[in-house]
């Protein structure tokens, strides 16, 4: 009974607990008629894709720093020597994405490359 009464309040801990939602990538699926389609402009290339994942991997990294004195921890951003001109290249791709659904902007929303 003592088990019971423990597994039951375990699901009911569990239950009550916020999940967090998954991030996971779509399962890679066949094409079938079946399937639930995208709108065709909600689709982002896999080349831009490629570009977009250079692009903002190369612009700079975060670096956390701790004041000695007070312990308190700063987040800064160091760019790198050319990150100007990953930048322009992020504006072109921009400037490409479409009018209307925007998939690109979506995209790096997603990734959350501007915080």
């Amino acid at each position: 009974q003592q088990q019971q009464q423990q597994q039951q309040q375990q699901q009911q801990q569990q239950q009550q607990q916020p999940t967090k939602p998954k991030v996971t990538p779509p399962p890679r699926r066949a094409k079938s008629s079946s399937s639930k389609k995208q709108h065709p402009e909600m689709v982002v290339d896999k080349r831009i894709v490629d570009e977009l994942l250079l692009v903002c991997g190369v612009i700079g990294s975060n670096t956390t720093t701790v004041d000695e004195a007070t312990g308190q921890a700063t987040e800064k951003f160091v760019p790198v020597t050319d990150c100007l001109n990953w930048l322009q290249d992020l504006q072109r791709a921009l400037r490409r994405d479409h009018e209307t659904y925007r998939p690109i902007s979506l995209l790096l929303g997603q990734w959350r490359i501007v915080s």
